[in-house]
């Protein structure tokens, strides 16, 4: 499967979480929008690109089995149904198997851990009945997606907060799974400007343009590595060498430009 231009719906507690899977899938040039209450990324469903992966916290703020919720109401769903619908959580170990959920990812979003997960869930055959290019447009083939009395969702059932997260970038930011840690690249620990607070940024867990492009490259290498017969036969005294030559040749080889523009366009 292609994952350009795919689209993935997002339910979670908080923007943050939604912007850094934002950042996490434009890596796989997907389209990713969502919504903090179960009204809003139902709306979400009916926007393009329809989506191919549907991502859900279990439980919100203030409402309990708000993913679970959303799971259920998509069932027996003319174009929905089909696609996959995965749990967020901050603990993958001992979490037992749902028939409700297709897999498990684990928030805080880790880059690129996150990047690669969902792509080889997706490239594995996840989405194995992926919706049709054209979302549903009216209440009858949108059947049990909803909250409104009748179970149907339309056009008009859309929340008025439901427009698709658009995180700004922050100026300097560390990665989510290093807060308050000093962060080799030289950004040595430095706090979240009080000016990127009051431009409203989703973003204190957001990462910047230097450490995008590096697990843009990080992701890259790795993807090489699985495919490069001599690495997967390596002794693992070679294999030290062997990272830095794919390193070295990927990064010459990097489109920077791209990944920039996919981060601004988002």
């Amino acid at each position: 499967m292609d994952l350009e231009g795919k689209g993935c719906v997002v339910l979670a507690s908080d923007a943050e979480t939604i912007g850094d899977i934002k950042t996490s899938l434009s890596l796989l040039k997907m389209s990713v929008r969502g919504g903090t209450t179960v009204p809003a990324a139902k709306a979400e469903l009916l926007n393009d690109p329809a989506p191919v992966i549907i991502l859900v916290e279990e439980d919100l703020r203030g409402k309990t089995g708000a993913g679970r919720e959303l799971a259920e109401s998509l069932q027996g769903h003319p174009t929905l149904s089909g696609v996959p619908v995965c749990r967020l959580v901050t603990d993958l170990e001992g979490l037992a198997e749902e028939a409700l959920f297709a897999t498990a990812f684990k928030v805080p979003v880790e880059f690129p851990t996150f990047t690669r997960e969902v792509k080889k869930f997706l490239l594995e055959g996840g989405a194995v009945s992926a919706p049709s290019d054209s979302a549903p447009s009216d209440s009858a083939s949108a059947v049990a997606v909803s909250e409104v009395p009748s179970g149907q969702l339309t056009e008009e059932a859309q929340p008025e907060a439901s427009a698709p997260v658009t995180p700004t970038e922050p100026e300097e930011v560390v990665p989510p799974f290093q807060e308050s840690a000093v962060v080799a690249s030289g950004i040595s620990g430095e706090k979240r400007s009080e000016e990127s607070s009051e431009k409203g940024a989703v973003g204190h867990r957001l990462l910047n343009r230097r450490l995008l492009v590096a697990y843009g490259i990080q992701l890259a290498v790795l993807d090489a590595l699985e495919r490069d017969s001599e690495f997967l036969s390596a002794s693992l005294e070679e294999l030290p060498g062997l990272v830095t030559q794919a390193t070295e040749r990927i990064a010459q080889e990097f489109d920077l430009s791209e990944v920039l523009e996919r981060q601004q366009a988002g």
